[in-house]
């Protein structure tokens, strides 16, 4: 709740920290887990799922995301030197990965124009 009266939880990215807080602080409470010991909290990172506002998180054996979130987008139908072309997301397209991806990567580049 320190976080709310902060002012941590009325930005964007702040809704996004204190709902990841709070899913943890849930599953803290866990009786599997029996207190906050390392160990135990790595082995229970390790062996679950937790089930965010940026979907479905898994974690690896050596704490590393079990899948990457990391995307690559490329940028089409560019038109001249307009700013205002950028508030369509239809000119920010993601290309990998496939199950992200909103459109096919347009190779070589200059066809993407």
């Amino acid at each position: 709740m320190r976080l709310l009266a902060e002012g941590l939880g009325s930005t964007r990215g702040g809704r996004t920290l204190f709902q990841g807080l709070s899913f943890a602080f849930e599953d803290v409470q866990d009786p599997d887990l029996q207190g906050l010991d390392d160990g135990r909290l790595g082995d229970y990172t390790r062996r679950s799922t937790f089930k965010t506002v940026v979907g479905d998180v898994v974690f690896g054996g050596h704490g590393e995301w079990a899948f990457s979130r990391v995307l690559q987008v490329q940028f089409q139908n560019v038109k001249g030197h307009g700013v205002d072309q950028f508030k369509d997301p239809r000119t920010q397209v993601v290309v990998a990965p496939s199950d992200w991806a909103s459109g096919d990567l347009i190779y070589p580049y200059a066809n993407a124009r």
